[in-house]
């Protein structure tokens, strides 16, 4: 029993006590809080304005091809209506006699650059027959076939020359929208847009004078031409003419839409980068 004592106390005794230094500190962390790894896929903000402006881009670019397809086509139509010779078609209760041909006349379709007739030929043989023929209209004749002529005054010429002249306006004009609409796909610059929709309404303007001066043309010769054709005879509208009027009404619809997507757009507005670059402030100093 004393050994025992004696080896414990000899192992105490060999120990070094426990001692605390005089600058310990008790440090306290803050309790961590359970986060959930990222995924590698999760899309940031920088990638989901990438992703919303590249959708506005494609909506834009699909928006102004369908614009440039309705302008090829609107021109299209009126191209069509300008060439063809259905703009009116009259015909007479009865059998109408052309003086100055000396031929008798059933059916007589005009169009902005000849007249087509329906001609009724050897009335009083056994067998007649009827023969379309399509003359070209003189705009500059001369004073003697202006008075022997009973369809044509100096006020009629002055109208089918109008009508002549707007229709090759119309025309020469709507290529030039066309052309903007395709390099506003190209330069998404807003001025480009805005001006193709202007010249597209100026298109349809110039057409809808040209309509409008042949429907006064054929009131002006029921009026006040008391032995032409246009008086005598029942009148109907061509398909050229409505081929017009749908051309005008595609002109004013492709103005309509353009303007609405020509919004200067910038910064994080914008479809793209180029857009945003393109439609900033431009300082212009003096050198």
């Amino acid at each position: 029993m004393s050994d025992t004592s004696e080896s414990a106390l000899t192992t105490s005794e060999s120990k070094p006590p426990l001692e605390l230094s005089s600058d310990h500190r008790q440090i306290i962390l803050p309790p961590v809080k359970h986060q959930p790894p990222l995924l590698k896929n999760t899309p940031t903000k920088k990638q989901d304005t990438k992703k919303k402006r590249y959708r506005r881009y494609l909506k834009l670019q699909v928006i102004l091809w369908s614009v440039f397809a309705v302008g090829l086509l609107s021109s299209f139509l009126f191209l069509i209506a300008s060439l063809t010779d259905d703009w009116t078609i009259m015909i007479p209760p009865e059998p109408y006699f052309v003086s100055t041909e000396r031929k008798f006349m059933l059916e007589w379709r005009r169009g902005l650059w000849r007249d087509c007739m329906l001609e009724y030929y050897n009335m009083t043989a056994r067998d007649p027959y009827t023969v379309w023929q399509c003359t070209g209209r003189d705009f500059f004749p001369t004073s003697e076939t202006i008075e022997a002529d009973d369809e044509t005054d100096h006020y009629i010429l002055d109208y089918e020359r109008s009508i002549a002249a707007f229709a090759v306006i119309t025309l020469v004009i709507s290529s030039m929208p066309i052309f903007f609409t395709w390099y506003s796909i190209k330069e998404p610059r807003y001025i480009f847009k805005r001006l193709a929709g202007g010249l597209y309404f100026i298109t349809a303007g110039c057409a809808i004078v040209c309509i409008e001066v042949f429907k006064h043309f054929l009131a002006y010769g029921r009026r006040y031409l008391p032995n032409s054709l246009m008086r005598l005879a029942d009148y109907e509208r061509g398909y050229s003419y409505y081929l017009g009027c749908i051309a005008v009404g595609l002109y004013i619809l492709a103005g309509i839409v353009i303007f609405i997507v020509s919004g200067k757009k910038k910064g994080s507005n914008a479809r793209s980068m180029k857009e945003a670059v393109e439609n900033e402030p431009v300082i212009i100093g003096r050198i």
